[in-house]
């Protein structure tokens, strides 16, 4: 993946949980803020969406741009690294929070073995 780190410069972002039936709002992020949780760095897919509202402007940085600025700063490195960690556990705290679900029989081992393997 070519993860980009965002920056919002106007209006606002929108970040969904498709995992449900129904898109849950979970929360909106407003001028100022940044996009992204742990798995941003971890390289693994995104568990929630984004969606911009208005006429939305972010600033963008790639991820090898984004290491090195963190390399660099170690301070900043600590803020972020620690926001994106809080995001996550937040958002598995959350009970609005459907994530990834595992449908199979209790009494099957290939249940257990992807469970295992998720959590």
């Amino acid at each position: 993946r070519n993860f980009k780190f965002h920056g919002i410069k106007s209006d606002e972002v929108e970040i969904l949980d498709n995992s449900g039936e129904v898109p849950k709002t979970l929360t909106v992020y407003h001028h100022g803020r940044f996009m992204g949780d742990i798995s941003h760095l971890t390289d693994n897919p995104s568990v929630v969406s984004a969606v911009v509202k208005g006429n939305c402007e972010v600033y963008e940085v790639s991820g090898d741009a984004l290491m090195q600025v963190l390399n660099q700063f170690p301070t900043m490195k600590d803020i972020i690294l620690r926001a994106f960690i809080a995001r996550r556990q937040l958002l598995h705290k959350s009970p609005d929070f459907t994530g990834l679900r595992v449908i199979g029989s209790r009494y099957l081992a290939g249940t257990f073995r992807v469970r295992d393997f998720l959590a």
